[in-house]
């Protein structure tokens, strides 16, 4: 265990009957990112809330550098949340000014990072005039100036152009590799995660798994079958990863040569097919669970 992280053990959850996170086991590091993927309901917006003390845990326990969560630690967390409002009525610069209790002249030093954001004119428009993007600009750039230690995001990306996304993977790389701020990023989508974390969790039915990143070749051929048994006697033999295209096509994806080979000469097959068609021979990052079954492409 570190001293300078967030540690949980055996963190649980319920609402009602239904059991949101399932003995919880992760330490979140200064200095280090750590994207967890998973989808709606898998409790990782419910993660995010216990450690912000917006939502009790049930059992377990959660330290911060060593000592358990309080009010007078929970200010070494900054947190994004996607629903995260402010005064509609104060422009972008007073509401920085409150909420973080700086003077304007203070709050204005960070001009850089409005730049990055492309607020740099929005900061002294109303808040309640921003689009949705603009807010949840704001909202980084809000996370970014609290002086914590440790940050905590929610769906970041989801309103976020390509630019954006892009400023806000080069703020937080800064802010954990030079500012020494460990960092815990949640997504839907993996991809929105590459050439950003330290490391990759995945949360499904309330438990964590940890997964790794392998690079695999991807060999597709399209099989052309004489009519659609002769498609579905192959899909019934094989164990050959594949996707149907129509009632006579599938596309099949292999990593060896030798086993479209197999293919041409077993005679279960063979005369079925009347074109084979090789579509795309690359290599591909494979996201691979360390505990479980389940695969995450790019």
């Amino acid at each position: 265990m570190n001293n300078n992280s967030i540690l949980i053990k055996n963190l649980s959850k319920k609402f009602r009957k239904n059991e949101v996170l399932r003995n919880i086991e992760l330490e979140l590091e200064q200095s280090k990112i750590i994207g967890m993927v998973g989808q709606n309901g898998s409790g990782k917006t419910t993660l995010i809330r216990i450690l912000s003390q917006l939502i009790p845990f049930d059992s377990g326990s959660i330290k911060l550098n060593g000592e358990a969560l309080s009010d007078k630690s929970i200010s070494e967390i900054g947190v994004y949340l996607c629903e995260s409002t402010f005064y509609p009525n104060f422009t972008g610069l007073e509401n920085l000014s409150y909420f973080l209790s700086l003077s304007e002249a203070k709050v204005l030093e960070n001009r850089d990072l409005f730049i990055s954001f492309c607020m740099e004119q929005a900061i002294n428009k109303k808040y309640g005039s921003y689009s949705t993007g603009m807010k949840q600009r704001f909202g980084l750039i809000f996370l970014l100036m609290q002086k914590c230690n440790y940050l905590l995001l929610d769906e970041p990306m989801s309103n976020l152009d390509y630019e954006g996304a892009k400023t806000l993977k080069k703020e937080l790389k800064k802010a954990s590799k030079e500012d020494n701020k460990g960092v815990l990023i949640v997504s839907h989508h993996l991809e929105e995660l590459d050439n950003l974390c330290d490391e990759l969790i995945v949360i499904k039915d309330g438990v964590i798994k940890k997964i790794e990143l392998t690079n695999k070749r991807v060999i597709e051929y399209d099989l052309v079958f004489n009519d659609s048994n002769s498609k579905n006697v192959f899909k019934d033999i094989t164990n050959i990863e594949f996707r149907d295209l129509s009632d006579k096509k599938l596309r099949v994806l292999i990593d060896e040569e030798d086993m479209i080979k197999k293919i041409f000469t077993d005679k279960r097959i063979n005369n079925s097919l009347t074109e084979v068609i090789k579509v795309k021979d690359n290599w591909q990052k494979r996201y691979i669970e360390f505990k479980g079954t389940s695969n995450y492409e790019e």
